[in-house]
Protein backbone atom coordinates (compact mmCIF):
# COMPACT_ATOMS: atom_id res chain seq x y z
CA UNK A 1 0.00 0.00 0.00
CA UNK A 2 1.20 3.48 -0.87
CA UNK A 3 1.43 5.82 2.12
CA UNK A 4 2.21 8.98 0.17
CA UNK A 5 -0.04 12.00 0.76
CA UNK A 6 -2.85 12.51 -1.74
CA UNK A 7 -2.28 14.90 -4.61
CA UNK A 8 -4.95 17.19 -6.09
CA UNK A 9 -5.49 14.73 -8.94
CA UNK A 10 -6.23 11.84 -6.57
CA UNK A 11 -9.75 12.99 -5.76
CA UNK A 12 -12.61 14.43 -7.77
CA UNK A 13 -14.00 17.72 -6.57
CA UNK A 14 -17.68 18.45 -7.08
CA UNK A 15 -18.50 22.12 -6.67
CA UNK A 16 -22.07 22.53 -7.87
CA UNK A 17 -23.33 25.68 -9.61
CA UNK A 18 -21.67 28.16 -7.23
CA UNK A 19 -18.63 29.09 -9.34
CA UNK A 20 -20.70 29.45 -12.51
CA UNK A 21 -23.22 31.64 -10.69
CA UNK A 22 -20.45 33.84 -9.31
CA UNK A 23 -18.89 34.16 -12.77
CA UNK A 24 -22.26 35.06 -14.29
CA UNK A 25 -22.84 37.77 -11.70
CA UNK A 26 -19.27 39.02 -12.17
CA UNK A 27 -19.62 39.29 -15.95
CA UNK A 28 -23.05 40.93 -15.97
CA UNK A 29 -22.63 43.05 -12.83
CA UNK A 30 -26.18 42.26 -11.70
CA UNK A 31 -27.45 39.83 -9.10
CA UNK A 32 -30.52 39.18 -11.26
CA UNK A 33 -28.48 37.30 -13.87
CA UNK A 34 -28.98 33.82 -12.33
CA UNK A 35 -32.75 34.40 -12.36
CA UNK A 36 -32.67 35.36 -16.03
CA UNK A 37 -30.54 32.28 -16.75
CA UNK A 38 -33.08 30.09 -14.95
CA UNK A 39 -35.98 31.66 -16.88
CA UNK A 40 -34.18 31.04 -20.19
CA UNK A 41 -33.61 27.40 -19.23
CA UNK A 42 -37.31 27.09 -18.34
CA UNK A 43 -38.32 28.46 -21.75
CA UNK A 44 -36.06 25.95 -23.49
CA UNK A 45 -37.58 23.15 -21.41
CA UNK A 46 -41.11 24.34 -22.16
CA UNK A 47 -40.41 24.34 -25.90
CA UNK A 48 -39.02 20.81 -25.63
CA UNK A 49 -42.11 19.61 -23.76
CA UNK A 50 -44.49 21.27 -26.23
CA UNK A 51 -42.66 19.72 -29.19
CA UNK A 52 -42.69 16.21 -27.70
CA UNK A 53 -45.11 13.75 -29.23
CA UNK A 54 -47.94 12.33 -27.11
CA UNK A 55 -47.48 8.58 -26.68
CA UNK A 56 -49.94 7.66 -23.94
CA UNK A 57 -52.23 5.66 -26.24
CA UNK A 58 -49.53 3.72 -28.07
CA UNK A 59 -48.22 0.33 -26.93
CA UNK A 60 -44.77 0.18 -25.37
CA UNK A 61 -43.61 -2.51 -27.80
CA UNK A 62 -44.95 -2.99 -31.25
CA UNK A 63 -45.01 -6.59 -32.55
Amino acid sequence: MDSSPPTPTDKVTVSGPGPETAALIGQTHTTLAPGFYLMAAAVVSLVAVLCARETSRTPLRES
